[in-house]
């Protein structure tokens, strides 16, 4: 229905989670904080909480993106790749289904441990 939930509020609940990946239009958008030299965005308060990797769209996400990614990404995944290396593979086979435009096979990025494991 009507779920609203803050950055915040989801950040918390997440707290501690090895990897997060998020599914969410422009949830990995980094932008600078007004005040003081450092940035803001739902990647950095789940990294602070102690996430160690998450991986999102910094973009509005096409809705092709996850169907055709996430099954990649869990093979690689599940088979002993990096988080970067699975993340990777997993745009590489976006980029084979649905063309190389950048919004669509570039749109999964990957923050803090990149080299985190199953």
């Amino acid at each position: 229905d009507d779920l609203n939930e803050s950055a915040l509020a989801l950040a918390r609940a997440l707290a501690k989670v090895e990897l997060v990946i998020l599914f969410v239009c422009s949830g990995g958008r980094v932008a600078p904080h007004p005040m003081v030299n450092t940035t803001v965005s739902l990647p950095k308060m789940l990294l602070d909480r102690g996430c160690r990797t998450v991986i999102a769209s910094p973009w509005p996400l096409d809705v092709a993106v996850p169907s055709n990614w996430l099954e990649r990404f869990l093979e690689r995944w599940d088979s002993g790749d990096t988080a970067l290396e699975a993340n990777f593979k997993a745009n590489e086979y976006v980029k084979q289904r649905l063309g190389p435009e950048p919004s669509l096979c570039l749109a999964m990025t990957v923050y803090g441990d990149v080299l985190l494991t199953r």
